[in-house]
């Protein structure tokens, strides 16, 4: 039954990016210091919710990796996020930069640079206007292939943000690395910071102390700090 789930999901990943099926939301990221949003995450969804109904990134992304189709999905959906930054100029309405994930494969594609340079330079976009984001178990296991193409990247003028920070393969010696200009925190060190039923348990003690440290921690090592997570007022 499982393999069976996996070869639709993999028949509607394959449509998708033959038929536009592919869609791109928009996550706003706020500054506290700036008082208003300043970039924004590009988040994939599959038109396709009726055959299985919503499919998470979190299913479909792996499936694709598995079945060679995740550098074809990736270049589909730079290419409609760029389109949108271009032709809705983002950078004149103070968008600072949009993120994009990147997939463990197109990490380490000695190719990706120079992809994604003919892309920026169609668009007629900034390198800066774009920020990679790369989750923690990629920066852990990549090495030297990684990072060759963020060096080549950060030099084009792009910059990178390690994703799912203390989500379980924290190796804290990664975020000293100089790649990283930004470094975003997981919502599963966040959330128990606010459990309403036990407001003055130990655990919710512990996971402030956690948390402030951490945020005092990469803040002194002059990286920038997005807190996922964050839904309510």
């Amino acid at each position: 039954q499982k393999r069976d789930r996996q070869e639709l999901i993999y028949r509607i990943v394959q449509n998708a990016i033959k038929n536009d099926g592919i869609e791109m939301y928009y996550q706003p990221i706020y500054s506290i210091a700036e008082k208003r949003f300043t970039n924004c995450e590009a988040l994939v969804r599959l038109k396709d919710t009726k055959t299985l109904g919503f499919l998470s990134p979190e299913e479909f992304i792996p499936v694709a990796e598995r079945n060679f189709l995740i550098i074809p999905l990736s270049n589909c959906i730079f290419e409609k996020v760029f389109d949108f930054v271009s032709r809705n100029h983002l950078d004149d309405k103070g968008l600072k930069h949009v993120e994009v994930n990147l997939s463990a494969i197109e990490s380490i594609d000695l190719t990706f640079p120079s992809l994604m340079k003919e892309l920026l330079q169609k668009h007629n976009l900034k390198p800066s206007m774009v920020n990679l984001e790369i989750t923690e178990s990629i920066a852990v296991s990549s090495g030297r292939k990684l990072k060759r193409n963020m060096d080549d990247l950060i030099n084009h003028g792009c910059t990178f943000s390690m994703d799912d920070f203390g989500t379980g393969y924290s190796n804290l010696s990664q975020i000293t690395r100089a790649d990283f200009s930004i470094i975003k925190i997981d919502k599963s060190l966040l959330w128990p910071c606010f459990k309403k039923d036990a407001e003055n348990s130990t655990d919710v003690q512990n996971a402030k102390i956690l948390l402030e440290n951490m945020i005092s921690m990469i803040l002194k090592m002059g990286r920038k700090i997005v807190v996922e997570g964050i839904e309510t007022k």
